[in-house]
């Protein structure tokens, strides 16, 4: 990142992105964005008062690296799966390669799953992906030494031999340990939310760029309301899994790092705890499993609504003129109970599946610390023991909890992403068979045609149609 100074009211005039050329200090503080709020709170908002995109925030940009790198993945499982289709058909020719081929698919972990979008975004927005990695670990590192300097902190106050200059040297440690906890976090929720938004872009870009060459066939698999259910529904996850997606790795390194402390604290008592936990964390595994069924089972119920609505808005004269709005009616309805019952069982068991995290922390605690004071009568609840183990059973209590949204977010992407690629294998027109001739005479033209619903089907809707239309005329 470029570090330059800048003149804010010649970015603001020009509309170009500042972030990538301001100062350090404004770059570690926000403050380049202080003159547009400023703006804001002094008078409402226009467009030209907002600064351009810049290209990395691009919609058009991101969906074509997407594609980009999409399309190679693709073309590489097509070519697998010829060969594939080719040693069917002439198995002999290729028996004496087969051991030879298997073995290269070992080293190079080659198989015929079908291409990852995961992959592609991975690879994408790797650089933000890292960078907000970077800052979470940081974060989480110096949240775990708060319990350390606390345990100092009483230790001077309980000790009046120790010079002052250790009381300040702690007072000074809180204070920059405060500072770099703001800093990584905010700049994390940066970093994390930029590669959220430009995944969702992206994949918008894709999704849109797809349903406009989706075969006669494909279309009728993927309607309309189930192509704007995939954009607006689908996508939006990315943006909260990029938020709190760090936790499923971070979380559980953060609980390792402090139960380690809490031995230095507590001794065997911590097993009690951890032991606590591992009872009772079967229990979330069932309920994220129920969790991830629900919600696949709600997208379909959701798509199936959004597929009847659209038919019934494109034939709402036909259904006014026959006076079918009562049966319609019932069939929207039952259709949104459907769904009713499932959102009611998916709220419930996310409900249980929060609960039971913050009860885990509860329960780990009050097991530990009654361990603690019964495995040995020597044992006693100094004011070091009692509030440091607490200090780190608050920092192991924030990890538990989020790991539960973590992890509903991660199911949630799973499915999605399932959905969005076999949204994208589905047949494109074939341009190969579309020619544009602007000098011929009859510009549409069929002789001979026959056509059917779909290509597998054994019998055609029309045989032997034969049509002319002459330029300009109107034919009905």
């Amino acid at each position: 990142m470029k570090h330059l100074k800048y003149d804010m009211s010649d970015y603001m005039q020009k509309k170009l992105y500042p972030e990538s050329n301001v100062n350090l200090l404004s770059w570690l503080t926000f403050n380049w964005i202080s003159r547009l709020i400023y703006r804001g709170y002094k008078n409402n908002l226009t467009r030209n008062d907002v600064w351009d995109l810049d290209k990395d925030n691009s919609s058009k940009v991101l969906g074509d690296e997407l594609e980009m790198e999409w399309n190679k993945l693709v073309a590489k499982y097509q070519i697998k799966r010829k060969i594939s289709s080719t040693r069917k058909d002439n198995s002999k020719i290729y028996d004496e390669l087969e051991l030879k081929e298997k073995l290269d698919s070992e080293e190079t972990g080659c198989d015929m799953r079908k291409p990852s979008l995961g992959f592609c975004i991975f690879r994408i927005h790797l650089k933000n992906i890292l960078m907000a990695s970077i800052l979470v670990l940081t974060h989480d590192m110096l949240d775990i030494t708060g319990p350390l300097i606390l345990d100092g902190l009483i230790n001077f106050i309980s000790n009046e031999e120790y010079p002052k200059i250790i009381g300040y040297f702690y007072a000074g440690l809180l204070f920059i340990r405060l500072s770099l906890l703001s800093f990584c976090l905010t700049h994390n929720f940066n970093y994390a939310f930029l590669a959220g938004v430009r995944t969702r872009s992206s994949l918008m870009n894709l999704i849109y760029k797809k349903s406009l060459r989706l075969s006669t066939e494909s279309r009728r698999k993927a309607t309309t309301g189930e192509i704007l259910n995939l954009m607006q529904v689908n996508t939006h996850i990315f943006v909260e899994l990029s938020m709190y997606g760090h936790q499923v790795w971070s979380g559980p390194i953060k609980i390792i790092v402090a139960s380690i402390l809490l031995w230095y604290y507590i001794g065997p008592a911590v097993f009690a705890g951890l032991g606590a936990m591992a009872i009772l964390a079967p229990l979330n595994s069932i309920f994220m499993t129920k969790y991830s069924k629900a919600e696949t089972e709600k997208l379909k119920h959701k798509d199936t609504k959004m597929k009847i609505l659209n038919e019934i808005l494109n034939g709402i004269k036909v259904i006014k003129f026959y006076g079918w709005e009562i049966s319609f009616e019932k069939l929207i309805n039952k259709i949104r109970q459907k769904e009713l019952n499932i959102l009611r069982k998916a709220s419930f068991l996310y409900g249980c599946f929060n609960f039971s995290f913050g009860f885990i922390s509860f329960a780990v605690t009050f097991v530990s610390l009654l361990t603690y004071i019964y495995i040995n009568e020597n044992n006693v609840l100094t004011p070091n023991v009692a509030y440091v183990s607490l200090s780190l059973f608050n920092v192991i209590r924030l990890p538990l909890f989020l790991f539960g949204s973590a992890m509903s977010n991660l199911i949630q992407a799973f499915v999605s992403l399932e959905r969005i690629r076999e949204f994208l294998f589905l047949d494109e027109i074939d341009h190969d068979q579309i020619s544009h001739d602007t000098n011929r005479e009859n510009p549409i033209e069929f002789e001979k045609a026959s056509f059917s619903w779909s290509k597998d089907s054994q019998h055609s809707a029309l045989n032997n149609i034969n049509l002319t239309v002459p330029r300009g005329k109107l034919i009905a």
